[in-house]
């Protein structure tokens, strides 16, 4: 993904006649941090069907000096009790915590993000995760439970049961959604500071 953005911010650079310093500098910053955290698995207790992915600027390619370590453990499937790695193994590895949100280190349940779009049990931090799941996030562990999840996402907004409006009105009604409830969430913060 990295190198497509990249070439991306080269292309605006180019045609704009700017540099961009600090947003490559952050590209950099963060190929090197995936690069330190994929070579330091969470722990060698992993279920197959897990992936640690890191969202935010992480997935964005944005990572400065200050950036957390916005993280799920995705689970390819339903609802359980045990997942691995723990979240407990997995902050032992990762050196920034992650913001208080409570959208943030914890397990995910695929089929909560592809089940629940648009019905009551759709809450802000589901719809929060599937969005961050979507726009803004990159595999730490297990690509290939990351990349059938992300597709199983998709698919539950590109059903056949849904008319063929194009663009997709289900996806992006949410994330219309999703962009709301950050406006929200950030004057409620500013409100209350």
């Amino acid at each position: 993904m990295s190198g497509s953005a990249e070439g991306a911010l080269e292309r605006l650079s180019e045609a704009s006649g700017r540099e961009f310093p600090n947003l490559l500098a952050a590209r950099a910053r963060t190929a090197e941090g995936l690069k330190e955290r994929r070579a330091q698995p969470a722990s060698s207790d992993h279920d197959d069907d897990a992936s640690v992915v890191l969202m935010g600027s992480w997935g964005r390619s944005e990572v400065t000096s200050k950036s957390d370590d916005d993280f799920m453990v995705l689970i390819d499937g339903g609802e359980r009790e045990d997942v691995r790695p723990s979240i407990e193994d997995v902050k032992t590895v990762l050196p920034h915590a992650p913001g208080e949100q409570g959208i943030f280190s914890a397990p995910v349940f695929c089929d909560d993000l592809v089940e629940k779009i648009g019905l009551d049990g759709d809450h802000n931090k589901n719809l929060s995760r599937r969005m961050l799941f979507l726009l803004e996030s990159v595999p730490v562990s297990s690509e290939a439970v990351y990349l059938t999840a992300r597709d199983r996402v998709l698919r539950g907004y590109l059903d056949e049961s849904i008319k063929d409006f194009r663009p997709p009105r289900f996806l992006l009604n949410d994330t219309v959604r999703y962009w709301r409830t950050i406006c929200v969430d950030f004057a409620g913060s500013r409100m209350r500071s």
